[in-house]
């Protein structure tokens, strides 16, 4: 992997080229070529409309923690830095599935999915049978799951967009709902959580309908190894940015933004406020609040953070 230098004397590249392979193609590459004049990558989301229908009610709110994505609530909304996550992008070889850093590689894992987020890495995979389904197929299945079958526009193949549920939203729940309306209530939640922050994609405004019944039963939600497929979709979504072609970039990037900023806290921003988890401590009798790297420390006795 040979870079063309950008100033005499000064060599971008690596000292060793027989150690990674060029391989494909690589953003990094281009970038040194001058084959990319715009370096930064448009970072797409679409949770603001979720986290605008904050707080949630408690009736609810006890379903979604019930589906273990409490911690991702307490997380809160977070600004993006596009600036920082494109140079991640440049940083990252898709070979290892870690960043090259000058102080060696490192990558999430998932324990820091675990710790940050509070999502389950064990139990059974997130996966579904992509079954074709027709639009009245899946409005019936939304009019049981979701309290109301969307009109036709808002499907995009076997895709639904995430616009009609937040409109839901906008009509608070009657204070006599009964306990299937707030159900469906949760499930709107989670798939606005799922298909605009968890597991987002470029579209910026679809989810898959496959997640909605695997919501079916909100009481086995919470087993399924959703902080998997979450670092999963980060991987995958690193791996396609690095394509000199590609210009945008999404999934759960705010995770990966609160993990650079606890291993290098020289990139966090000033005016951010240091992540913190709160966890019920049963053998202290109480509850305790730490750092991330406190918590990590504890984990890892002999893990040495810097």
């Amino acid at each position: 992997m040979a870079y063309q230098h950008i100033l005499p004397g000064l060599y971008p590249g690596p000292y060793v080229h027989d150690i990674i392979s060029a391989g494909t193609a690589h953003r990094a590459h281009s970038i040194f070529q001058g084959h990319i004049e715009d370096n930064q990558l448009d970072v797409r989301r679409c949770d603001r409309e979720f986290w605008e229908h904050t707080p949630i009610p408690d009736r609810v709110c006890r379903y979604i923690t019930l589906a273990g994505f409490e911690g991702v609530l307490e997380s809160g909304y977070q600004m993006v830095d596009h600036s920082l996550i494109t140079s991640l992008v440049e940083r990252w070889r898709s070979e290892r599935h870690t960043f090259h850093l000058p102080v060696g590689e490192a990558t999430v894992t998932l324990q820091d999915v675990e710790v940050l987020w509070g999502l389950h890495i064990d139990g059974p995979p997130v996966i579904g049978i992509d079954t074709y389904r027709s639009i009245q197929e899946w409005g019936a299945i939304c009019e049981e799951l979701i309290g109301f079958s969307p009109a036709v526009g808002y499907f995009d193949g076997q895709r639904l967009k995430l616009g009609c549920l937040a409109r839901v939203l906008d009509t608070e729940l009657p204070p006599d709902a009964s306990d299937v309306e707030c159900r469906q209530r949760a499930r709107i939640y989670l798939l606005l959580i799922l298909g605009g922050h968890l597991l987002s994609d470029k579209s910026g405004n679809k989810v898959p309908l496959l997640y909605l019944p695997l919501l079916r039963d909100l009481e086995t939600v919470g087993q399924y190894s959703w902080g998997s497929a979450c670092l999963a979709t980060l991987y995958r979504s690193f791996c396609d940015a690095t394509n000199p072609a590609k210009s945008a970039i999404a999934g759960p990037l705010v995770l990966l933004q609160l993990w650079i900023w606890e291993h290098i806290p020289t990139m966090r921003r000033t005016e951010s406020r240091r992540w913190r988890i709160t966890l019920v401590h049963m053998e202290l009798g109480g509850i305790m609040t730490w750092t991330y790297t406190e918590l990590l420390g504890m984990l890892c006795p002999h893990f040495e953070i810097s």
